[in-house]
């Protein structure tokens, strides 16, 4: 349409729980080495979540002595067609089941990372920019719309293991020169609600005034 308006949806900027202390002691416990990164995911466990891809890779990733671990927040896993990836997951790879206070885990990580085979525009995603974890993902549906690579956080150029654990390994080699406040100007300027709510009214006025 000529005259179509397009408003991404606005999210809240996500605070610490009174849990968060907790949970930063817990997930320091969870590392192999003291500098180990933390790499997180959240998302139910789905073909279209791809997390045989993910743990394939992480596993390789952990195995060439990177150090690091992946958390893993979602329902499913425990499923009887998914037990196989927890089985074939290597020491750093921690499933947590579901969490009320997912933002805790966040404000802990330092990558928040999708294996996705298909997405909208993943509403996990705009929370992890909003807090600054750097994302790094699948190029599937609208992830390529909100991340610029390589400003934005990190996108594989496709879906094969080979490309996304280059695209791990190379947000990783980059986090110390990484500006994750960047990150949280970005998701303010575009997604937050505020912002969200300005351009609704912005629309409204500029639409009244062309049929006034």
């Amino acid at each position: 349409m000529h005259n179509a308006t397009n408003i991404n949806n606005g999210r809240s900027v996500l605070t610490p729980s009174e849990d968060y202390a907790i949970i930063k002691k817990q997930i320091a416990q969870l590392k192999i080495h003291n500098d180990d990164k933390i790499f997180i995911h959240v998302a139910r466990c789905s073909k279209e979540k791809n997390q045989e891809l993910l743990i394939n890779v992480f596993n390789k990733f952990i195995d060439n002595g990177e150090h690091a671990i992946l958390i893993l927040i979602g329902a499913s896993y425990d499923a009887p067609e998914h037990k196989y990836l927890l089985n074939k997951a290597h020491k750093g790879i921690y499933w947590l089941g579901t969490k009320n206070n997912v933002c805790d885990y966040l404000f802990c990580s330092d990558f928040f990372i999708l294996s996705s085979l298909w997405e909208g525009l993943p509403i996990s995603l705009l929370e992890a920019i909003s807090v600054g974890v750097i994302p790094i993902c699948t190029p599937a549906g609208g992830i390529p719309d909100v991340i610029i690579n390589q400003k934005i956080g990190f996108v594989s150029k496709d879906f094969n293991q080979n490309s996304f654990y280059a695209t791990i390994e190379e947000a990783y080699n980059k986090y110390a020169n990484f500006n994750r406040n960047h990150l949280k100007a970005y998701f303010k300027e575009r997604f937050s609600m505020q912002t969200c709510a300005n351009q609704y009214s912005e629309t409204f006025k500029q639409k009244l005034q062309q049929i006034s």
